[in-house]
């Protein structure tokens, strides 16, 4: 999650009718890129993403499979 096959996915899923998805991924993925950033591990980032997914408010149906959250 948050790579760029990742992107490319939901990239993929836009032009399929899910517009606004790539915004939305991007606002999902922001704090575990500034994790990444402060140099901590993979690891540690990595729950950050689902985190941020939950609380998100998803505003289209097509938004809760971007991302594979348990």
């Amino acid at each position: 999650m948050c790579s760029s096959s990742h992107n490319v996915f939901l990239r993929n899923k836009e032009k399929d009718g899910c517009i606004g998805v790539v915004e939305f991924a991007n606002v999902v993925c922001d704090d575990y890129y500034r994790c990444i950033m402060e140099s901590k591990s993979e690891s540690f980032c990595q729950p950050k993403i689902c985190d941020k997914f939950e609380v998100m408010p998803k505003n289209k149906d097509c938004f809760n499979d971007s991302f594979s959250c348990d």
